[in-house]
């Protein structure tokens, strides 16, 4: 499936990056007009090979690294040898065609792949294991910043794979169920790009089977029907942003929500990364559903049973505010060495059962309240970052800031940072840079 799309994504990244050359670096795919995600993909893949690299350094040593400053020295060691690391071209390719396929699957069915990929050899998985591997998946990050807070809450020290499943599941839906139509199709934004990168055609489009797949993850079956009826109709193929908004209009207005009542979750008997082939998952029975959420001891699991009934008077007050508004996959293969795990913050602000109306109040405050980052930060400190991320220009400084005032969430602030640094040549895991950085997303956070 999307054999043609893939093709075409491969030979423009491969065009954009390595070339006819031998080798690579990861600074230069870094720097390279590509899909950040696939970029996410390789750096996170560096840096898991540093940090295995690094424990068994520190285990066969005979001196001590538990000093204080092995931490700092420890970082300036990562950052250089990390960016400068060097793909030969065998293992380049090979991460590659890995990394656009595994992307493309959780672009497409996000909760389908992340069950996959946490769960590939394993029926149980600590919840520290699991956040880290979450994190290397980071264009809807509203999952991943949701679930740290039920493990946070809930206290789970583990998860088995139907307790997963129940999560993906509920907080997907509460979480689409309080979405208008074009905030749902602001969240598909990273498919669209990742379709099209490198078109120069005007308007965005996707195969219409992505959507389709896409709303099916979801259970938003009436969607996904929709979507297939005006293929047939009007032969509708590839669609727009436009088209998925309009479809999702008229069924909301139609049947007053975008879920069948009582959806059933579903139940997948699958070999996870089998061949790169479509699997389609089969729906268990309402009643099963109920059963699964029923058996679960009042402790550490009740959370997915309060995620199953949302009118609750009680909740976890799961932050959620900005929607996920950019990056980027439907056939999936273990990847050797790369895991793919990636971090990307999303702020969120409010409980996840609030009501539209107190979730909007909300919204307006903060937006009041937050008027210029330069208010955080003492003078001494905007000297500092003038100095050490910006060359000494205070127009650099000064516009670099306007630019971070002007931007909605984290993300959008986060991607832009990394620009920065990029540019000016900056260590990421310098004390400057880790300050800066916090500091930026301290104020998307307040």
């Amino acid at each position: 499936m999307f054999d043609q799309e893939l093709e075409r994504l491969t030979v423009i990244i491969h065009a954009r990056t390595i070339g006819s050359r031998g080798k690579i670096t990861l600074r230069e795919i870094l720097v390279a007009d590509i899909p950040s995600s696939i970029q996410y993909y390789f750096r996170l893949g560096v840096e898991e090979k540093f940090a295995r690299e690094w424990k068994q350094t520190v285990s066969q040593s005979k001196f001590s690294y538990a000093p204080a400053t092995m931490r700092t020295i420890k970082n300036e060691l990562q950052s250089v040898l990390v960016l400068n690391y060097s793909f030969p071209r065998k293992e380049f390719l090979h991460s590659l065609d890995d990394g656009i396929h595994l992307m493309l699957n959780y672009l497409v069915r996000p909760q389908w792949t992340l069950r996959s990929f946490v769960f590939n050899n394993s029926e149980k998985i600590s919840s520290t294991t699991m956040l880290e591997m979450l994190k290397g998946f980071s264009e809807y990050d509203y999952i991943v910043r949701i679930v740290e807070r039920v493990v946070e809450e809930t206290k789970m020290a583990q998860f088995t794979k139907t307790e997963l499943e129940l999560l993906l599941h509920n907080l997907d839906k509460e979480y689409f169920q309080r979405r208008t139509p074009r905030e749902i199709v602001t969240i598909m934004k990273p498919i669209f790009r990742y379709f099209n990168c490198g078109s120069s055609v005007g308007v965005e489009t996707i195969p219409v089977q992505a959507a389709q797949k896409f709303f099916e993850d979801k259970k938003m079956n009436s969607v996904a029907e929709q979507v297939q009826k005006n293929m047939d109709a009007n032969n509708w193929d590839p669609v727009t942003e436009k088209d998925v908004q309009n479809i999702l209009e008229h069924i909301f207005s139609t049947k007053g929500s975008l879920f069948a009542q009582n959806s059933p979750v579903a139940s997948d008997a699958i070999t996870p990364f089998q061949n790169k082939e479509e699997i389609t998952p089969q729906e268990a029975e309402s009643s099963e559903f109920d059963d699964a959420l029923s058996s679960m001891a009042p402790t550490e699991e009740e959370v997915l049973a309060l995620l199953k009934k949302p009118s609750s008077p009680i909740y976890f007050p799961l932050e959620e505010k900005n929607i996920p508004r950019e990056e980027e996959s439907v056939q999936i293969e273990s990847s050797g060495d790369f895991s793919a795990r990636d971090t990307k913050e999303q702020q969120h602000h409010g409980p996840l059962f609030e009501t539209k109306q107190d979730v909007e109040r909300k919204e307006e405050n903060v937006i009041t309240s937050r008027k210029d980052i330069r208010s955080t930060m003492s003078e001494r400190m905007q000297k500092k970052f003038t100095k050490k991320i910006f060359r000494r220009s205070e127009a650099e400084y000064q516009k670099a800031i306007d630019t971070l005032n002007a931007m909605q969430s984290w993300n959008e602030a986060r991607l832009y940072i990394g620009d920065i640094f990029i540019h000016n040549e900056i260590d990421p895991y310098s004390s400057a840079a880790a300050k800066f950085t916090d500091v930026i997303h301290s104020w998307f956070r307040t």
